[in-house]
């Protein structure tokens, strides 16, 4: 079965919510456990990105 991977920063998402001509509402990184399947240094990252925009008007 194949697998894909994206490597984004939070600022790539940010700009992607900017170019998509939204204005950033809320950001939050929620969680912070490790998964089973995590491995060292994973420990303390987020397990979620919750961004929330708003289409600008034209």
């Amino acid at each position: 079965m194949p697998s894909y991977e994206f490597h984004w920063t939070i600022g790539d998402f940010m700009t992607a919510v900017r170019d998509a001509g939204c204005e950033l509402i809320a950001l939050r990184e929620i969680g912070d456990q490790k998964e089973g399947w995590e491995t060292p240094p994973l420990t303390g990252l987020p397990q979620d990105l919750l961004i929330v925009g708003r289409e600008i008007p034209r």
